[in-house]
């Protein structure tokens, strides 16, 4: 639900919707579930959108479409999602030029999941688009997002097992961001500050054994709900007050 939250669907109406007429099912953990014709349906609405150029459709979530579109640098401003979870060799690397992402100015969610490849690009994330709601990327290699121009929209950011050593210096306005995951990010020394992050309602630290260092700003997040921080065997520092935490359960 809230992947789609961030993208401005009405998710709670549309899925009860569609759970009532048999197209979806919810599994008791919660998960969604979708007929594989539904699936390939969809599909074939988006491919039919650009047949032959599958840098002009709104979605791309076909390992040899994402790959043509980013290493030939064909995305064009209509690609609003990519979503990638599942790979063919996830074994192989990818090196891709960030530059890729500069005319897909709409791109509203970037999906690398846990089974996807290792991908590496060159010029890291500051060609994102500021329209960017969700990014979730697993085994990230890069040390830090201090190279993200602007991420004022960005609600979710998820980049567990990745090389992060930091996620940001200073202050940084990401006012509508609302969950930070990093767990088992191995490298992860410090939180950055919290200050220009208000909504935050998750912290996910989980693994991060070099961990030692919780920004004090944490604890003046009034909606933050949950922070998880086990297996960060070196943790050293925490908040000296967490009076600010209002909404922690």
């Amino acid at each position: 639900m809230p992947l789609l939250d961030a993208c401005d669907f009405a998710a709670t109406i549309g899925i009860d919707v569609l759970e009532k007429r048999s197209l979806l099912t919810i599994s008791d953990a919660g998960f969604l579930q979708m007929h594989d014709l539904l699936r390939e349906m969809g599909l074939e609405i988006v491919r039919r959108e650009s047949p032959d150029e599958p840098g002009k459709r709104s979605r791309l979530c076909l390992e040899e479409d994402i790959i043509r579109v980013l290493e030939k640098n064909r995305g064009t401003e209509a690609v609003k999602n990519i979503v990638l979870c599942e790979t063919k060799d996830a074994e192989t690397e990818l090196h891709l030029p960030g530059k890729s992402f500069s005319m897909m100015t709409n791109l509203r969610t970037l999906k690398f999941g846990r089974s996807f490849k290792i991908v590496h690009l060159s010029d890291g994330l500051k060609y994102l688009s500021s329209e960017l709601r969700i990014l979730i990327w697993w085994k990230c290699r890069l040390q830090s997002l201090a190279s993200v121009i602007s991420l004022e929209n960005l609600q979710i950011l998820e980049m567990r097992e990745s090389q992060i050593e930091y996620l940001w210096e200073g202050k940084k306005q990401l006012k509508s961001l609302k969950r930070i995951d990093l767990s088992h990010s191995l490298n992860l020394c410090k939180t950055p500050d919290f200050n220009g992050c208000p909504k935050l309602e998750i912290l996910a630290f989980e693994g991060c054994i070099q961990l030692s260092e919780v920004d004090s700003s944490v604890g003046f997040l009034k909606r933050l709900t949950s922070m998880y921080l086990n297996g960060c065997k070196n943790l050293r520092l925490l908040p000296s007050s967490v009076s600010g935490l209002k909404s922690l359960k």
